[in-house]
């Protein structure tokens, strides 16, 4: 079964080489279903440069993971483990850069009605330390 959803998505940076902060928020509504034992979250991200794509966060409660998917024309991949560094990529204007993350805590809660997820990680593009990030998500049904 699916539900419609309201999504919440804060993200805030800290840039490494200069100490610049950013911070991004969004709010926007999305489908969300089970499957296999994980929860699947699918929005189009109206982040800047990214042009309304689709993403795909799989919630694996079980195994505490998180995955990040985000379609053209920026794609994205990122998986979130606590305490391991896991490779992914993203992507601009028919460029694929390699990228690590680095997840520091992840906080998963997740159920028909609504979710909330917490994560600290730190990104490396070509295996360098950028930036120092969080990132929350939460959603809750549309009724």
């Amino acid at each position: 079964m699916e539900e419609e959803v309201i999504i919440k998505i804060t993200g805030r940076q800290e840039f490494i080489h200069n100490g610049e902060k950013d911070k991004i928020e969004q709010v926007v509504t999305g489908r969300l279903f089970l499957k296999n034992d994980k929860y699947y979250l699918i929005y189009n991200d109206n982040s800047p440069g990214v042009d309304g794509a689709e993403a795909k966060l799989r919630i694996d409660l079980k195994a505490e993971q998180l995955l990040l998917m985000r379609d053209d024309p920026a794609p994205l991949k990122q998986k979130f483990i606590e305490g391991e560094i896991t490779d992914g990529y993203y992507g601009r204007v028919e460029q694929k850069f390699d990228i690590s993350v680095d997840t520091e805590k992840i906080s998963l809660q997740a159920d028909m009605n609504s979710g909330e997820i917490n994560v600290d990680y730190c990104l490396y593009f070509n295996r360098e330390l950028t930036s120092e990030n969080k990132l929350s998500i939460r959603y809750r049904t549309d009724n």
